[in-house]
């Protein structure tokens, strides 16, 4: 014969507590090694997301900066497509006065040669 068997406690229902407290607490502990191995994985994406994101910030206020240089170049290109703008009207018209300056003075020689042409004749 083995030992005497002995008689656990019942809670009624012929099932016996001790075991089930056991059990309850085995179970909480696996979801509770769950949860955290989760919440590591969750707050190891979210610290990448993070990074990301901060590095995306830099490299967008970089290309803001240069989107504000290209932009300040633009309007010094305005400012100086307008200067040469003034400038070939200006030229133009400078051009117009010496066409018409030559004309003046191949019309003054003309006189002048008839004038001389006349003294000559008359001398």
């Amino acid at each position: 014969m083995g030992p005497p068997k002995t008689r656990r406690k019942s809670n009624g229902s012929g099932i016996d507590k001790k075991p089930n407290v056991a059990l309850v607490r085995e179970s909480f502990e696996c979801a509770k090694k769950v949860l955290e191995l989760d919440s590591d994985e969750v707050i190891q994406k979210i610290s990448t997301v993070e990074k990301s994101n901060i590095s995306l910030i830099v490299d967008y206020n970089k290309v803001y900066e240069k989107l504000q240089d290209v932009e300040s170049s633009a309007n010094n290109l305005k400012e100086l497509n307008s200067q040469i703008e003034l400038l070939n009207k200006n030229l133009l018209a400078a051009e117009n006065s010496v066409t018409n300056l030559e004309e003046l003075i191949q019309e003054v020689n003309g006189w002048s040669l008839a004038i001389e042409k006349a003294v000559d004749e008359r001398v």
